[in-house]
C-alpha cells in the first residue's frame, strides 16, 4: 500500500507537543545563536541566492523567521524581506537585530496557517528554515508556492541536533525522518526538487546549569553529570557542542 506522506507527516506532527511559552523563553538563546552563526548563514544565503539568480532587486518571504538569523542578513542582499513569526518575543528580538544592523524587515506576527497572501504579498523566494513543522503540510506548501516563484525548505537530515543533545544527556527522545517524508511528499505532488546537504557545527549556550536544565526539561543533576563531556564556560555557564546535517530543498515554478 502506498504511503500518503502528507497524512504520515500530520500523524507525526500530532505526536509533538511544544509548551505555549517555549519559543518566548527560548528567544534570547536564538538571538545569540543568530549573531554567532552570522558568517555561516551569509555563506548559505549567498549560495542560495546565486543558485536561484536572485540579487539586489529581489524580494524574499521568510516563514518562521525566529530572531532573524536568516531575515536580517537577507535584508542586506535583497530589496525587501517579509518575515512571518508568530512568537511576540521572537518578533521583538528580530526587530531589535534588524535595527542593530541598520536594515528593514517587515514582520507579520502570525502563524503561517493564519496569514493571507494579501498580508505578505508575492515574492521571488519563500524560505522556511526548520519552520515547516505544521500539521497541514499540503496547505502550508501550497501557500508558499502561491506566495513566491521559488521555495526553499531547510530540514534536518538523520538524527536532529536536539535528539543528539538529549542523547548526550542520557535521555532518548523519539524523532522522525522529516526530510524523507517531506521529499516523498513533494514527489507525490509531482515536484522533483533540488537538494543540497550541509554539515554544520552547533554551539548551544546557557548562562547557568539551572537555565540549561529548565530549557531542556531535564533534572539539573543530568546536566551536571554530563558537564565533563559537554564542556563548561569559566563563568559558570554551559556550552553544548555537536554537529548536524541539514538539507536545503528547493524548487521553482516554471
Amino acid at each position: 500500500m502506498d504511503i500518503d506522506w502528507a497524512e504520515e507527516w500530520a500523524a507525526w506532527r500530532r505526536e509533538v507537543w511544544t509548551p505555549p511559552d517555549f519559543w518566548d523563553r527560548a528567544t534570547p538563546r536564538f538571538y545569540r545563536s543568530a549573531k554567532r552563526r552570522r558568517v555561516e548563514v551569509e555563506r548559505f544565503l549567498d549560495w542560495l541566492l546565486g543558485e536561484l539568480g536572485l540579487g539586489g532587486g529581489s524580494s524574499v518571504l521568510e516563514v518562521g523567521a525566529g530572531a532573524g538569523a536568516y531575515a536580517v542578513p537577507l535584508a542586506k542582499r535583497v530589496s525587501r524581506v517579509v518575515a512571518v513569526e508568530p512568537s511576540r518575543e521572537m518578533a521583538r528580538y528580530l526587530r531589535k537585530y534588524a535595527e542593530e544592523e541598520g536594515v528593514k524587515v517587515d514582520v507579520v506576527e502570525k502563524r503561517w496557517e493564519e496569514v493571507s497572501l494579501e498580508e505578505v504579498g508575492r515574492h521571488d523566494l519563500a524560505l522556511a528554515a526548520h519552520s515547516i513543522l505544521v500539521e497541514n503540510l499540503r496547505g502550508a506548501v501550497e501557500k508558499l508556492e502561491e506566495a513566491a516563484r521559488c521555495v526553499c525548505v531547510v530540514l534536518h537530515v538523520g538524527v536532529p541536533g536536539w535528539a543528539q543533545l538529549y542523547r548526550s544527556l542520557g535521555v532518548e527522545r523519539p524523532h522522525r525522518p522529516w526530510f524523507t517524508a517531506f521529499y516523498n511528499f513533494l514527489l507525490q505532488r509531482g515536484v522533483y526538487a533540488n537538494v543540497k546537504i550541509f554539515e554544520r557545527d552547533v554551539v548551544r549556550e546557557y548562562p547557568s546549569v539551572e537555565e540549561a536544565a529548565e530549557d531542556l526539561g531535564v533534572e539539573v543533576e543530568r546536566v551536571v553529570e554530563t558537564l565533563p563531556r559537554l564542556g563548561r564556560r569559566g563563568d559558570g555557564g554551559v556550552v553544548f557542542k555537536y554537529k548536524v546535517k541539514e538539507a536545503a530543498v528547493w524548487w521553482c515554478r516554471r
